[in-house]
């Protein structure tokens, strides 16, 4: 048996790894930055989506950008960037109280 480091990925608090055989990716999230992650394990690349403002309720995407060509970049204005998506519904966890 081997163990081999493949990302540091800095998480607060990593849980809940999840491979998604469709996409061939690696889903973890990190409660406390709060952040959903994704990982290709062939070409290590990644991805990461980050909840924000006053009641979570902000998705920031980042993009990638740095191995495209300047006719690619020209095409996709918003690679590089970083996106923000509202999507209206409070994202603080509530208690949970069984019934």
């Amino acid at each position: 048996m081997s163990v081999e480091l493949v990302l540091a990925a800095a998480a607060t608090i990593g849980e809940s790894p999840t491979w998604v055989p469709e996409d061939q990716a690696l889903y973890w999230i990190d409660v406390k930055a709060p952040a959903l992650h994704w990982l290709d394990p062939t070409s290590l690349a990644t991805r990461h989506w980050l909840l924000g403002g006053p009641g979570l309720e902000t998705l920031y995407i980042t993009s990638a950008a740095d191995k495209l060509t300047a006719a690619a970049r020209e095409k996709k204005p918003l690679a590089g960037g970083v996106l923000r998506f509202g999507y209206g519904m409070d994202g603080v966890p509530r208690p949970y109280a069984a019934a």
